[in-house]
């Protein structure tokens, strides 16, 4: 896991489960992280058999997170209200967030899901959580997405991380 990242940097890092022979780009559309005109560069790419890891730099201060984990019975039932609890809830008492009550539904790889926006630290960091539930791997899906307003990151780049969430693909597309 990332810990907080200097100013002026981003580290995206993402773990990716990978198939025998398998390409990064079915799992991500790296050219699509470049649409807002932002220099995206691939600082390290591992893979195996088994997993895989993607490090992108950018010049910004932001950090992206992407968890999953097991689709629950308790899980499957998707909503704003939902999605609140869960940016709410997500991080313990480590974390104590602000709803901003901006909440969208939209869609990720077929998938209809749900975001939420709140701020911590005095309104210092804005976050936005994605979640959309893939029934076909059995998984949840939480985009966790951070910006620094008090170091100066614009709040446009939170729609840059909306499109590095529509990259994600939480399984294979039919061609």
């Amino acid at each position: 896991m990332v810990n907080l990242i200097s100013h002026h940097l981003l580290v995206f890092v993402l773990a990716l489960i990978l198939n025998e022979n398998q390409e990064i780009e079915k799992y991500f559309n790296l050219k699509g992280l470049t649409e807002t005109g932002d220099d995206w560069q691939v600082t390290s790419v591992k893979v195996n058999d088994e997993s895989g890891h993607i490090k992108l730099h950018q010049d910004k201060w932001l950090m992206y997170f992407l968890h999953w984990r097991p689709l629950t019975e308790e899980k499957k039932n998707l909503s704003i209200k939902y999605t609140q609890n869960l940016l709410l809830n997500f991080w313990g008492q480590a974390i104590n967030f602000e709803l901003n009550h901006i909440e969208e539904e939209m869609e990720i790889n077929g998938h209809k899901a749900f975001f939420s926006e709140a701020t911590f630290g005095k309104g210092s960091i804005y976050t936005r959580f994605i979640v959309w539930n893939c029934p076909q791997t059995n998984r949840q899906f939480v985009a966790d997405c951070n910006i620094n307003l008090r170091r100066g990151t614009p709040k446009e780049m939170l729609e840059v991380q909306k499109l590095i969430t529509q990259t994600v693909c939480c399984h294979p597309q039919r061609t």
